[in-house]
């Protein structure tokens, strides 16, 4: 058992060498993530110039990653709830490294970034999952073939190391990596085996972006300003040309040199250029490409904290359209998947579920569900707390309509009440009295 959790261990650092198959043959192709047209053809300049140094795309993927991995879940079979599951049980603490929530925002995380998730498991002779890890996408393969649309095998080339490759069963679809991935068009043979990263659809607008902050940073280095000319009516030779571009880059270029006064001579005359209204317009096309780059994410732009949108009236609202439209469905998404995988070493009829009523963004919704199932009046008691999501009440007349007793028909509204029938009690009456 020590040897398997090492070896998972040891997977994630490619230190661990293995037969080396799948690779490209008449029958089969390896598939890797797509980029866009114009960028590297290497998927890491999505994490290097998309994650590590773009403000915007930071916060999208955070932002999904860490939603979804907040997001309580339980397991059900039918409709019982499961409490000491051993799938469940096994999720608390998926490895030594890492809690359930770090474990699921980390898969969350590449999936959003790169458009693949990819999670290894160890598991003990009798096929109980032990361990599982994230692998990063950029070292992952997927065999492809020409003759079926299931993968041949996925293999892990990590920075070091011999490839490692792991088999996929293409009659039950049992196997030790679990790949989850977003929907690509493309027309490129065996391109459904990977998913498309969101990326590629915003990839000019980052790069936009990207080029904005680096003028920007450059303009405050040279004292918030833009250059000057130096202008002189002598000619200058071509040693006196060097010499004085030398200076002026030396004492006044630079944040150190930011705010220093020129001191001229020999005729040499200085003149600012001054930035038009136009020039500045470079800020506002940064807050365009930013809400662009949250269209690819599906993130509204005030949880981005971009300037000046006001797509929705509050952030309330924006958080609670954000949760319904895109962190409930990739969590269901994702758990779906995790069902159909972990049910391979726990078999049955049993799935994840969503404990939704503990999501805090979700309560003016759930609010909204309460009142309406308060004020239903053709509805029973069991069914309006499973209307809420509770279970049926164990009191007597739960399974009945109950309705107020004050309601009458509309026809009999300032109509004067109709004295009661008493005629068979004023009967009873008499006869009582004649048998006296």
């Amino acid at each position: 058992m020590f040897e398997l959790i090492s070896y998972a261990r040891n997977l994630l650092f490619s230190k661990i060498g293995s037969v080396e198959k799948y690779l490209p043959t008449r029958n089969s192709k390896l598939m890797t993530i797509p980029v866009a047209t114009g960028m590297e053809t290497n998927p890491e300049c999505y994490i290097r110039e998309g994650y590590n140094i773009n403000a915007t795309i930071f916060r999208c993927i955070n932002l999904l990653a860490t939603s979804v991995a907040k997001i309580p879940v339980i397991v059900m079979d039918g409709d019982e709830e499961i409490e000491n599951h051993p799938a469940l049980e096994f999720i608390k603490k998926p490895n030594l490294m890492q809690t359930r929530e770090e474990f699921v925002e980390g898969g969350v995380a590449f999936y959003s970034l790169l458009g693949n998730s990819y999670t290894y498991r160890t598991v003990s002779g009798n096929n109980e999952p032990l361990e599982a890890y994230n692998l990063n996408p950029v070292h992952m393969r997927v065999g492809a073939r020409n003759d079926s649309p299931l993968p041949a095998g996925y293999i892990f080339q990590g920075p070091v190391g011999e490839p490692i490759h792991f088999d996929f069963n293409d009659i039950t679809g049992e196997c030790d990596i679990l790949h989850i991935k977003s929907f690509n068009p493309s027309t490129v043979q065996h391109a459904h085996l990977v998913g498309m990263s969101p990326v590629s659809a915003c990839a000019i607008n980052v790069d936009q972006e990207n080029s904005a902050n680096k003028w920007n940073f450059s303009l405050l280095e040279n004292s918030a300003s833009p250059s000057g000319i130096l202008s002189t009516e002598e000619a200058l030779s071509e040693d006196q040309y060097l010499e004085l571009k030398k200076q002026a880059v030396d004492k006044f270029q630079g944040k150190l040199n930011a705010g220093q006064v020129p001191i001229l001579h020999s005729g040499l005359a200085w003149q600012a250029l001054t930035m038009s209204p136009k020039d500045m317009e470079w800020l506002e096309g940064k807050n365009v490409n930013s809400r662009d780059i949250c269209k690819a994410f599906d993130t509204p732009p005030q949880l981005v904290f971009i300037k000046g949108d006001s797509t929705y009236a509050n952030n309330e609202q924006a958080d609670l359209s954000y949760h319904e439209n895109k962190v409930i469905p990739v969590a269901r998404k994702y758990w779906a998947a995790m069902t159909k995988w972990l049910q391979q070493s726990f078999p049955g009829t049993w799935r994840f579920e969503l404990k939704l009523d503990e999501v805090p963004a979700l309560a003016p919704r759930r609010e909204i569900l309460w009142q309406r199932a308060q004020n239903n009046s053709f509805m029973t008691t069991d069914e309006k707390r499973k209307m809420v999501g509770l279970p049926n009440s164990e009191q007597d007349n739960a399974d009945v309509v109950l309705v107020p007793a004050g309601l009458i028909p509309l026809e009999q509204v300032g109509l004067e009440p109709t004295p009661p029938d008493t005629s068979d009690f004023d009967d009873e009456e008499n006869e009582d009295e004649q048998e006296e």
